[in-house]
């Protein structure tokens, strides 16, 4: 089973504080419930909490069905469907699944490796805010993997990922100042100041 306790815990976190399940029943299980019973590791009943709330359209729940399936926690382990329930909720503009998606494309990992798939999914998080996408994206510029490279982008993105708190991000932006012009610089730290996350 993989270990990534700090994705889990942010999962949750937001989930107890989701005001946004819709339940028409009082005797539905509600996000919190599913939070007790991880806490648990009653997994199944997680579980069916979050597919039922994912089978209504839930981009969280589907994100985090997505996460069991790619972890196994609940059920077993299985790529193409933690694929699927990520797909779902990165349609609807989950960032977090989008960023799942992108990662799963990089390295072809229950689905067919593809760069260009793989950067519009980092590209789309990271015009959500989302820094670890950002500092994706930038490396992707950088390689030209997915898409054309472009120092100018990367440094854009890389430098709004920095000036988020990305500390990785420095060191990337440090190496690409070392390929960059100073025209080109300067043309990347206008796109920095003009950018505004799309909500």
């Amino acid at each position: 089973m993989k270990t990534k306790t700090h994705q889990v815990i942010a999962l949750l976190w937001a989930v107890s504080t989701s005001i946004s399940f819709a339940s028409t029943s009082k005797a539905a299980s509600t996000p919190d419930d599913a939070v007790v019973a991880y806490n648990r590791k009653d997994y199944a009943t997680v579980f069916k909490i979050f597919t039922d709330m994912a089978n209504q359209g839930d981009a969280f729940a589907q994100t985090f069905i997505g996460w069991m399936y790619d972890n196994g926690e609940g059920v077993p382990e299985n790529d193409a469907e933690a694929v699927k329930w990520f797909r779902k909720a990165a349609d609807q503009g989950h960032v977090r699944a989008q960023v799942f998606l992108a990662t799963r494309y990089a390295s072809g990992n229950g689905v067919q490796k593809d760069l260009v798939e793989s950067a519009k999914w980092f590209t789309r998080a990271a015009e959500l805010g989302d820094v670890n996408a950002q500092v994706s994206l930038a490396a992707m510029y950088d390689k030209g993997e997915g898409l054309t490279a472009d120092l100018v982008q990367a440094y854009k993105w890389v430098s709004i990922a920095a000036n988020r708190g990305a500390g990785k991000a420095k060191t990337l932006r440090d190496a690409l100042v070392k390929k960059m012009s100073p025209a080109q610089i300067e043309e990347a730290e206008r796109l920095v100041v003009g950018w505004k996350p799309t909500s």
